[in-house]
């Protein structure tokens, strides 16, 4: 399969190189502004063979108490606009996030590639997480609220999903999505050694423009972008920043916020 060489949101095919990242071009669109490394479905996959969970984040599991302080206030943030109904997780890992959301009443469903991290979520935390490709999905009703945290900056095109996002969700339903901003102050800075440049795990780099355009052109009204602080445990900063071992460091919860995390909360008009 060839590189892409059209603008996911777009279509425009006149990108321009911006920088060279491990071996991937990274674009930016002239006519939108979306930045995106050009990259091969072959190249996703091979990024992915050996499983995510165990290889590129292996502390995702150990770490479950800080996702559920961070789920928790996303349901906080969700349920200021919608009432707890029907919900599907898009990218729902071991099912921590569906968890904490029935713990509020909501009725649950998540989709994972990951056979791995599904199997976790439907044996170990009793999940309803389906092993199957979102896009190829056969979804029988309209649901009440759909999210994709951290997820939509990993597809290869990004638009089929929110096509079939936005006609699954009822109407004045809600979407919910969390990405890095390539706008911010810390994405600017550090430019090419972001956090989040990581081509091919990473393909898409959104601001709150192009990501709004994104969904506006597929029947969303943008009810909220807010760069919520996260928590984070002490052991694991100082394990990925400095290198030192996490048992030398107590596993404690503290709130951070570097502003190039972006929350979006959206409405199906």
């Amino acid at each position: 399969m060839p590189a892409m060489n059209q603008c996911d949101i777009c279509s425009d095919s006149k990108s321009t190189l911006i920088w060279r990242v491990d071996g991937y071009n990274i674009m930016r669109c002239p006519n939108c502004g979306l930045i995106y490394a050009n990259v091969t479905q072959n190249d996703i996959t091979n990024a992915y063979e050996k499983d995510y969970y165990k290889s590129v984040y292996p502390d995702y599991e150990s770490d479950k108490n800080i996702h559920d302080l961070n789920n928790a206030g996303l349901l906080q943030d969700i349920e200021k606009y919608f009432s707890p109904g029907t919900m599907l997780e898009i990218g729902s890992a071991f099912g921590f996030f569906l968890e904490m959301a029935g713990k509020r009443g909501w009725k649950t469903t998540g989709y994972e590639t990951s056979e791995y991290a599904s199997q976790i979520a439907r044996e170990k935390y009793h999940q309803n997480v389906k092993n199957e490709d979102f896009l190829t999905s056969e979804i029988q009703s309209k649901v009440e609220v759909i999210c994709m945290f951290d997820t939509i900056e990993h597809l290869l095109k990004p638009s089929l999903f929110i096509e079939k996002i936005s006609k699954t969700i009822s109407k004045g339903g809600g979407f919910i999505v969390t990405t890095g901003d390539i706008s911010s102050w810390m994405a600017k800075i550090q430019g090419t050694k972001w956090r989040m440049v990581v081509p091919p795990l990473h393909v898409y780099y959104y601001s709150p423009k192009t990501l709004s355009r994104l969904l506006e052109q597929h029947g969303f009204e943008i009810l909220s972008i807010r760069h919520a602080p996260k928590y984070q445990n002490l052991n694991s900063l100082f394990s990925y920043q400095f290198g030192i071992k996490k048992d030398a460091i107590p596993q404690i919860p503290v709130k951070v916020n570097f502003w190039d995390i972006m929350q979006v909360i959206a409405k199906k008009c």
